[in-house]
């Protein structure tokens, strides 16, 4: 039996944030707006930094537009519906790709006021298993993570 523990590092940097997601899981880039209770829900484009067409997501009139999403993100994306009504349009993306990695820009477009952004990095990493040791080893910016069978919850920097 092997225990893997989940580790997640979220770093906050000037309206910027890093999200960590390992291969092959489901992770959430956050995503919140103020909408005014008078205000009919905007419309909210999702799309990663290097990709053509950039769009990975796209919440128009209350429904998602498939027609100008990237193919690589069809059928994996989705939004919280009923946070939506809160402000909360954090993209789920199920099944994460290391080709997942990179910069990600969730924009709030209003017809009538400003847009707003919400820049956020995500970086993913394989989980590797040696047999003979049943130890997990990740390795993310130079800082190496070790969780052992034999002490579950263990983990040593």
């Amino acid at each position: 039996r092997m225990c893997i523990c989940i580790y997640f590092k979220v770093l906050l940097l000037k309206k910027s944030e890093m999200v960590l997601a390992f291969a092959g899981g489901v992770v959430l880039l956050p995503c919140n707006f103020s909408i005014p209770a008078s205000a009919d829900v905007p419309t909210v484009e999702w799309s990663k930094q290097g990709l053509h067409p950039y769009v990975v997501f796209l919440y128009r009139g209350g429904y998602e537009i498939n027609e100008e999403k990237h193919p690589a993100f069809w059928y994996r994306t989705s939004l919280i519906a009923k946070e939506q009504k809160n402000g909360n349009f954090s993209l789920r993306i199920a099944n994460v790709r290391p080709s997942d990695a990179g910069k990600y820009r969730c924009k709030r477009l209003w017809s009538d006021g400003p847009r707003d952004v919400t820049a956020v990095e995500l970086d993913v990493v394989r989980v590797h298993s040696t047999t003979e040791k049943h130890t997990v080893v990740i390795v993310i910016n130079y800082i190496r993570l070790m969780l052992f069978e034999d002490n579950p919850g263990c983990l040593e920097i």
